[in-house]
């Protein structure tokens, strides 16, 4: 009867089915980069559109703002367009954002940045 005793103290529970002693379990992995509900290429479509607005010549008449953000070469970086509001409801993946505007004939990217492509030096805010 003894020996009874000393299982009931090291087991939590009559069942068998929890692991005594605990377990360490590893680390939950990170999340991926926001995954589109609405599926990559309607995704796609979608910035590539709203991105191309963005750098339109009706646009970039009237916002100071986006203006304020490029640098000496018209270039903005993809983390500030990919923080602005419309963008950041569609995904928070920066490189889906970038390929998205590859066939653009509007915007041009490179090394994680984008501009107007042609007529960019026309935007720029003299500082």
């Amino acid at each position: 009867m003894g020996n009874r005793a000393s299982t009931a103290a090291t087991t939590p529970t009559d069942t068998g089915t929890e692991l005594w002693p605990p377990q360490l379990m590893p680390p939950a992995p990170s999340p991926p980069p926001s995954t589109p509900r609405l599926g990559t290429e309607i995704v796609t479509l979608l910035l590539r559109t709203q991105i191309e607005y963005y750098f339109s010549e009706d646009n970039l008449a009237r916002n100071v703002h986006l203006k304020m953000q490029m640098d000496e070469e018209g270039w903005v970086s993809v983390h500030t367009i990919a923080g602005f509001p419309r963008v950041k409801r569609l995904t928070n993946d920066v490189v889906l954002i970038l390929r998205s505007l590859q066939p653009s004939p509007t915007v041009e990217v490179e090394d994680g940045k984008m501009r107007r492509r042609g007529t960019w030096k026309k935007w720029l805010i003299r500082r």
